[in-house]
């Protein structure tokens, strides 16, 4: 698990400076009012988004959504299984080398006789 720590690290990272560059930009190139109108669209988003984890978390406590929730990660985790186990068996069978190539139905690497000419 460790060898998949160090990329997600480094994506972390350089969204991370990017997201200061981006913030340096705009502290840069916003005006006053323009400043206001952006703090006042981020509360709106925050008010917004607030309300939207506060219905979750009451949807959360019905236990129809809880069912349903439950069945849902139960099809989820029977999908991936599925899938895998399919891939699995796909590398198992493969023979080696094949690379997935065939040859097209009735040759067999070999040139059919000439059909005698009709006469």
């Amino acid at each position: 698990m460790e060898d998949a720590r160090g990329p997600w690290n480094e994506v972390g990272d350089r969204l991370g400076s990017l997201a200061l560059k981006l913030k340096l930009h705009a502290q840069e190139e916003l005006t006053a009012e323009r400043k206001a109108e952006a703090r006042s669209a981020v509360e709106r988003f925050g008010t917004t988004l607030q309300g939207a984890i506060d219905a979750l978390g009451d949807a959360a406590k019905d236990p129809a959504v809880k069912e349903d929730a439950k069945a849902a990660g139960e099809a989820l985790s029977t999908a991936v299984t599925a899938t895998l186990d399919g891939v699995l068996k796909a590398f198992r069978n493969e023979p080696a080398g094949s690379e997935g190539t065939t040859e097209p139905a009735g040759s067999e690497g070999e040139a059919e006789p000439d059909a005698p000419a009709a006469g």
